[in-house]
């Protein structure tokens, strides 16, 4: 039997993890996360066929270059679901209705995981009574959650809270090898451009200005230093007007921005 699972990961291993991760990511791990990591970390090394947490240590740092997009993607976390936090969802609504549909905009979608936030914002705008084009640019530092938000096949408990009237009309259900799943049909997909980038990078491989930008439930994995970053990088991202959506748990805090409350984590650029 393969000791490894009786191994623990000890403090000087999952203090240069974490540093790596920090450095990388600009995600915080306290000392509450090392377990964590060590069972994330696990999954990793049995399939690179490493047997202990120093073995994986001297792997990366031998490898780093190949394997930082691994440790990034094994340690972030990914939850997220369709139409999370439904009332930012009414909130979009009303704001590409009444102040946006003499345009064509551009939304962001940053931190979209495997993609139902992205979709989800697309189906808002494809049954609102807004008429123009719109653009959506989803990003994510997760190599792996963005294939799945390509691919947009979902298992069907994914789907299941959805209205029967949206399932119909923007989902296929899956047979034969795809039975228990639903697939996002074609002309959804193309309203949305999925893209590989990390919010700490100093400069975005992003062209113009978005109209708004959701970022929810990812701010809280920085620490006060990133936060302030990366929201002036949103500040400056965003149209004159244009909105910011974080996560119920965030909020635009010790920011000399000009930003205008609007609602629950909404905010608006002045």
């Amino acid at each position: 039997m393969n000791n490894l699972y009786y191994q623990q990961l000890n403090q000087e291993d999952f203090d240069f993890i974490r540093s790596i991760v920090y450095k990388e990511s600009g995600i915080k791990l306290s000392d509450m996360k090392k377990a964590l990591v060590q069972s994330r970390l696990l999954r990793r090394m049995r399939e690179v066929g490493i047997n202990s947490y120093d073995q994986y240590c001297a792997f990366l740092r031998e490898n780093y270059d190949e394997e930082i997009e691994n440790l990034i993607n094994c340690i972030t976390t990914n939850k997220t679901e369709f139409f999370r936090e439904r009332e930012h969802f009414t909130i979009l609504q009303r704001i590409v209705e009444q102040e946006l549909s003499h345009k064509n905009i551009t939304v962001w979608s940053a931190g979209c995981s495997t993609g139902e936030e992205a979709y989800s914002i697309a189906i808002v705008l494809l049954e609102s009574n807004f008429h123009k084009q719109f653009t959506i640019i989803a990003t994510d530092i997760d190599t792996k959650v963005l294939e799945t938000a390509k691919q947009g096949i979902y298992p069907l408990e994914a789907v299941q809270t959805l209205d029967m009237s949206l399932l119909k009309k923007y989902f296929l259900k899956g047979k034969d090898e795809y039975a228990g799943y639903a697939k996002v049909k074609n002309f959804l997909k193309e309203k949305i451009v999925f893209q590989h980038l990390n919010l700490l990078d100093e400069r975005y491989t992003l062209k113009g200005h978005f109209d708004i930008i959701f970022c929810r439930n990812v701010m809280i994995y920085f620490d006060r230093e990133v936060q302030a970053k990366v929201l002036k990088k949103f500040y400056d991202y965003l149209q004159k007007g244009g909105y910011l959506f974080l996560g119920y748990a965030e909020a635009v805090v010790s920011s000399n921005l000009p930003f205008h409350y609007v609602a629950h984590s909404v905010y608006q650029k002045q």
